[in-house]
């Protein structure tokens, strides 16, 4: 790749700076008689055998009768308002086929009020501050009373996405049988996008903002409209057989994987000089793959005639480099990992040539 090339790129490569301490919901499941939450610490593991994890079968969803004209009784039950306004928003934007889960839950849905100030306090090695919990095995939402109108609707999404069939729990891209979960992060970080995208005019905290800005980055590989139909359908199967179409499956699983060990450990209060390395390390990992794996997604679009889009391709990747962070910060902490490099580049550049949407005299993005 030549230096122009070279030079095109990191001009627009900004750096996005994603600041604030995490701030919201979380999914919680129970297996055994054992507790996880999504802001459970864990120790300095990531999944190092990830070809060995078998899926659960794909989710069977029992469709009862229910519609939005007969979800009238909301109103009387705690956060009744709320509830209401969830209801009419999500049957508004998404297909009835598409809300099996949300009908089979909402009507059975148990809400309470909790004070969450003890909980984080356990918690005293990480900076999260949680304000409110959705159960899945019971179906049961948890908020605090003073702010509960701030993540309501969060919570809300991972009911209209959960399911437990056969002692496994499903809950929008997060999958977990006997304590191993998978998809934690993308799950939490797309739940948020979408309480951010239809609720956005509602009282909402902005929370999870890097796994925010990670989902929307893998929802332009996948596309809005199909990635939002996985999500719903707690289909993680459906997600990793469309990323399956531009990347290897290894590669997939080490990316949920390294996006898993992140948001374990990005709000931890103490990082050592070695886990703050792994940390980083796991974070340009995740920009590497999702760069490298849409750049491959092109082809469907601009393979026909490199010559005529080569232009288009060009600003696609540059738009598409300029939403990947560089640097999160997260409290007085800062990862700082960059996302390009001279391997990656040619990389990038040898990905577009091979399907013919860059030149082969300089390989120009």
């Amino acid at each position: 790749m030549n230096n122009e090339t070279k030079n095109n790129v990191y001009m627009s490569n900004l750096p996005v700076l994603l600041g604030g301490i995490t701030l919201g919901g979380v999914v919680v499941f129970t297996s055994t008689s054992k507790i996880h939450e999504s802001f459970k610490l864990k120790r300095e593991k990531r999944l190092t055998d990830i070809d060995s994890i078998e899926f659960p079968p794909e989710l069977e969803h029992l469709y009862e009768e229910v519609s939005y004209e007969n979800l009238s009784g909301l109103a009387e039950r705690k956060f009744g308002s709320e509830l209401l306004h969830f209801s009419k928003v999500i049957t508004d934007n998404f297909d009835e086929s598409d809300l099996i889960n949300f009908y089979n839950n909402i009507v059975s849905l148990d809400t309470y009020e909790t004070d969450f100030k003890k909980r984080n306090k356990k918690y005293k090695n990480s900076i999260l501050e949680v304000r409110g919990s959705y159960v899945v095995n019971n179906n049961s939402m948890f908020l605090s009373p003073d702010n509960f109108k701030s993540t309501i609707y969060h919570e809300l999404f991972h009911m209209s996405s959960s399911k437990v069939d056969e002692n496994v729990v499903y809950s929008g891209f997060s999958q977990a049988k006997l304590g191993v979960k998978v998809g934690d992060a993308l799950n939490e970080g797309y739940t948020q996008l979408l309480t951010e995208r239809y609720f956005s005019e509602d009282e909402i905290i902005k929370s999870y903002v890097y796994f925010v800005r990670i989902a929307l980055l893998t929802e332009k590989i996948v596309g809005k409209e199909k990635m939002e139909k996985l999500y719903l359908h707690s289909d993680l199967y459906g997600l990793i057989d469309e990323l399956k179409k531009y990347a290897y499956y290894q590669d997939i699983m080490e990316f949920l994987s390294n996006l898993d060990f992140v948001f374990y450990h990005l709000d931890d209060k103490r990082v050592s000089s070695i886990k703050k390395k792994m940390i980083e390390k796991s974070l340009k990992q995740i920009s590497e793959f999702l760069l490298l794996t849409y750049s491959i997604k092109l082809n469907d679009v601009y393979s026909s005639d490199y010559l005529a889009n080569s232009e288009n391709a060009m600003n696609d990747i540059n738009e598409y480099l300029s939403l990947l962070p560089a640097r999160v910060n997260v409290g007085d902490k800062s990862f700082i990992y960059g996302v390009l490099d001279d391997k990656l580049l040619e990389k990038l550049s040898d990905n577009l040539y091979e399907f013919g949407i860059v030149s082969s005299n300089s390989k120009t993005l």
